[in-house]
């Protein structure tokens, strides 16, 4: 099950607000996991996957692309943090000419250094792209507008590292707790180890991720091919936990599966978030249910 997976979303605001102004451009956001340490990942050669830029207009435009740190942008997205270095993401080129009515097609990259700190990450990466304007007057447009694209990035989990915490981030070893196969009527034991080195000692909640929440539909989504499990009682654990600055702090985690619940030869996930007030960070709880 731990095959590369990305769930494509338009990102309609930023859609929109762009072929307003003659700018169109996909996938708005887009959410890749399991992205491989060490290793660099092509979003076409495994997801068939390129940034479209669309011109709506009859006359050439020049694009300018810049990856950045979606901070500086002042945009933030619930349990994802602003990747490391912006450059360990690429495009095929930073800047392209597209004639009027047609379309562009880049290719993206990432490449995570081999560095065991980086499995169990959720980070964002961001994308500017706007029209290059130097020395032209273009026609009808009085205000030039572009598109901010907003990418989540979830690298490989990883049980048995040490992460090297830094800025505001909550991270949990691993991101993905497996429980494997699961049994109804039968109690497991599994165990994550949080950090974070933001507070001396950060006093966290815990609590599972509301379905229902926006966080739910439009950010923190579920890992294809599970399903949320029908009620999150079935998995019990600490609900408060304090985490010194730089120390793991384990929170152990149990899951039972009562009789007549649930779905046989399903896959099932939950969402467990690790507010911290100043920032949340989460982990994905996964089994499978057997007879």
């Amino acid at each position: 099950m731990r095959r590369n997976l990305i769930i494509l979303i338009l990102l309609l605001f930023a859609v929109h607000s762009a072929f307003c102004s003659g700018i169109k451009v996909t996938p708005g956001t887009i959410l890749v996991q399991n992205i491989p340490v060490g290793k660099q990942f092509d979003f076409f050669a495994e997801q068939g996957l390129t940034l479209k830029i669309y011109n709506t207009e009859d006359y050439p435009k020049r694009y300018l692309l810049s990856p950045n740190r979606p901070s500086e942008m002042n945009t933030t997205a619930t349990g994802y943090f602003d990747i490391l270095d912006p450059s360990w993401f690429s495009l095929d080129t930073n800047s392209v000419t597209v004639p009027p009515g047609e379309t562009a097609e880049i290719g993206m990259r990432v490449s995570i250094p081999d560095n065991s700190s980086w499995y169990n990450r959720h980070w964002l990466i961001g994308i500017d792209v706007s029209e290059d304007t130097t020395g032209k007057t273009l026609p009808g447009q009085a205000i030039i507008m572009g598109a901010y694209l907003l990418y989540r990035l979830e690298t490989e989990p990883l049980d048995g590292v040490v992460p090297e915490t830094i800025g505001e981030e909550i991270i949990t070893v691993p991101s993905v707790l497996d429980f494997g196969k699961v049994k109804r009527g039968e109690k497991y034991e599994r165990t994550i180890t949080v950090y974070q080195k933001i507070e001396p000692a950060m006093y966290m909640k815990i609590y599972s991720l509301d379905p229902e929440l926006d966080v739910a539909k439009l950010t923190i989504l579920i890992n294809q091919p599970y399903q949320r499990v029908k009620n999150p009682d079935w998995f019990s654990y600490k609900e408060k936990l304090s985490v010194k600055n730089g120390e793991g702090k384990e929170l152990r985690i149990t899951l039972n599966v009562p009789e007549n619940a649930g779905e046989t030869g399903k896959y099932y996930e939950e969402i467990l978030l690790l507010d911290g007030k100043m920032c949340k960070g989460f982990v994905r709880l996964h089994f499978k249910l057997i007879e």
